[in-house]
C-alpha cells in the first residue's frame, strides 16, 4: 500500500521493451543476493552483460519470461521451461529464475508471484517443479522451503567461482 492506496500486483508475458528493466534488476539482485557468496568481479562481469543477454532473450520471447509489476512498474521477473534436468524432462517444470528488485524482497512479492506460477505450471499440465539455487543463498533457500520446495540429493557446480547450485522440488 502506498498513501493507503491499494497497488495492483500483475503478471505478464515480458516484452523486448522490457528488457532494461530485466537487466537491471537482474543486476540488482546480484549485487544484493550474491555479494557475500560471488566474488565482485564475477558479479560485475556478468552485470556488464544483463542489457545484451536480455534483449536477446525476449526478441523471441515465447511464453517463458515474465514480469512482475506494480502499478505497471516491472519489481521482478522469473523464467519457467521445462525442465532442463534430463531425469525431470517428462514429469517436471523449472522455475529457471525468480528475481525482485531487492527494494521489494521481504514484502510478499515473492510469495503471491510463486503461486501465481505454480498455478500457470499446473495450467501447463505439469505437478512438479524444480529449480536451482546457489548453496550458500540462505534467504532464496528459506524462502522456497516456505514455498513447499524441498533440497534433494543433486548438487553441482553454478560455474560462479567455487560456489555450488542445490536443486529443490516441488511436487504437487
Amino acid at each position: 500500500m502506498k498513501g493507503g492506496e491499494i497497488m495492483e500486483f500483475n503478471i505478464r508475458l515480458a516484452t523486448l521493451d522490457d528488457a532494461k528493466y530485466c537487466a537491471n534488476i537482474h543486476a540488482e539482485s546480484w549485487n544484493f543476493a550474491y555479494s557475500n557468496i560471488v566474488p565482485k568481479e564475477i558479479i560485475d562481469e556478468h552485470n556488464v552483460r544483463w542489457p545484451m543477454i536480455w534483449n536477446k532473450m525476449l526478441a523471441n520471447n515465447i511464453d517463458s519470461h515474465y514480469v512482475i509489476t506494480l502499478d505497471d512498474n516491472i519489481i521482478g521477473f522469473f523464467t519457467i521451461a521445462i525442465a532442463r534436468d534430463e531425469d525431470l524432462k517428462n514429469s517436471f517444470y523449472e522455475l529457471v529464475g525468480l528475481y525482485l528488485n531487492p527494494e521489494y524482497v521481504g514484502k510478499g512479492y515473492g510469495k503471491q508471484a510463486m503461486d501465481w506460477i505454480k498455478k500457470e505450471i499446473k495450467s501447463r499440465g505439469y505437478d512438479n517443479i524444480s529449480l536451482w539455487v546457489l548453496e550458500e543463498n540462505n534467504r532464496a533457500r528459506g524462502f522456497y522451503e516456505k514455498s513447499g520446495f524441498m533440497a534433494d540429493s543433486k548438487i553441482k557446480p553454478s560455474g560462479l567461482s567455487d560456489t555450488k547450485e542445490v536443486r529443490y522440488m516441488f511436487e504437487g
